[in-house]
């Protein structure tokens, strides 16, 4: 592995992308705005609607939203098969794992891969870190977008970016400190990306389930590195 970097990109924002399709934030404006517009325009040429009429369009508009969110939320995981529900990680964990690192090294780029509702990401700008984080579903991927765009500093939005990919699509290379929050079956696919992509001394951290390392022959495409924290279910790695 080539030797670790002390200072992330400053282009970070324009680096390793993926190979796929990309959404990014500013998809979700101009779908909002556009909908905001039809709604006015809606509202301006019904001069009288009926008290009724408004509370049925309001409840429909409810029930038709919790349905898609529902259903977004699984879809992703259906048609694509993949193996990582949604499981959000405590920002408190996230925060003290990411802590314990700063007080070694100065922040560089940190990429979480299935950043979720954005928690990851969220307290990883606020230290100091240029933050990405890597969502394949659309429904997380879209209100941890519209979260960071109303709720985050002005400061924190320009340390961070979300984008709409598959996981495996997005180059490590560049990454300082990588968050995983998967479940069994992926560890071993995500250990040998990791061990082909980052670089010696990238910090690697994963919430409950641990990764597998290599130790033989046998594991010599799995990463190699030593546990530098354990705190919480909270794991931090180090590539050797």
């Amino acid at each position: 592995m080539a030797p670790q970097e002390s200072d992330p990109s400053p282009n970070f924002l324009k680096s390793s992308e993926p190979t796929g399709k990309l959404r990014k934030e500013d998809d979700i404006d101009s779908s909002l705005n556009a909908w905001l517009e039809d709604l006015e325009k809606q509202n301006t040429s019904q001069q009288h609607p009926s008290k009724l009429a408004d509370r049925s369009r309001i409840g429909g508009a409810i029930f038709g939203t919790i349905v898609i969110g529902v259903f977004g939320l699984k879809a992703p995981f259906v048609f694509t098969k993949s193996r990582l529900p949604y499981m959000a990680t405590p920002g408190t964990k996230i925060r003290k794992a990411l802590q314990h690192l700063c007080k070694e090294k100065k922040p560089g780029l940190f990429v979480d891969l299935g950043s979720g509702d954005g928690e990851a990401i969220y307290q990883a700008a606020k230290l100091g870190y240029n933050a990405v984080g890597i969502e394949l579903n659309f429904t997380m991927w879209a209100m941890s977008s519209i979260r960071r765009r109303l709720f985050w500093s002005k400061e924190e939005r320009s340390r961070s970016k979300l984008l709409w990919s598959d996981l495996f699509e997005y180059d490590l290379k560049d990454a300082n400190a990588v968050m995983i929050f998967g479940v069994t079956p992926l560890m071993k696919p995500l250990s040998q990306k990791i061990s082909s992509q980052c670089k010696s001394g990238t910090d690697i951290l994963s919430y409950r389930f641990a990764l597998p390392l290599a130790h033989d022959k046998k594991t010599q495409d799995l990463m190699k590195a030593a546990m530098v924290y354990d705190h919480e279910e909270m794991r931090i790695y180090r590539c050797k």
